[in-house]
């Protein structure tokens, strides 16, 4: 049961570091750079959150998202430079020049290989525990 549980954890890791990848790269090709406002400062910390800004999308609508890679020290108010995503404006958006890295991929990457191992040497241990059980 332990490895299958493993495996399935490894999978979701997995998982999660090809969204984090895609959506890097999504917006390195497809996203529009626009001005936008800092709706909401965004702080740091363990428990903090993201700057929350509003800008006018190709469309004309005025969504206020939050933005992953904005600076802490922008305040309210202030005027930056955008990237979103044309086809899901409500997405998280990144500061222009400063994009997501690919911390969030690694990690759910990293992730996958740690448990795949464990899965592997879970299931090699389970082997050799039940033939040395079977020996006279």
């Amino acid at each position: 049961m332990t490895p299958v549980v493993l495996l399935v954890l490894a999978a979701g890791c997995g998982l999660f570091g090809w969204y984090f990848a895609d959506k890097g790269e999504r917006l390195d090709r497809f996203g529009i750079t626009t001005e936008a406002v800092i709706a909401e400062q965004g702080t740091s910390g363990r428990n903090g959150h993201s700057a929350k800004v509003t800008f006018v999308t190709e469309n004309g609508e005025r969504p206020e998202v939050p933005c992953d890679t904005c600076s802490k020290d922008l305040r309210k108010g202030e005027r930056l430079d955008i990237r979103y995503d044309p086809d899901n404006p409500l997405d998280p958006v990144e500061q222009a020049g400063r994009p997501a890295g690919p911390e969030g991929a690694r990690f759910g990457w990293i992730g996958a290989a740690v448990l795949l191992a464990l899965s592997l040497l879970t299931t090699w241990l389970r082997i050799k525990q039940t033939r040395a059980a079977r020996r006279p």
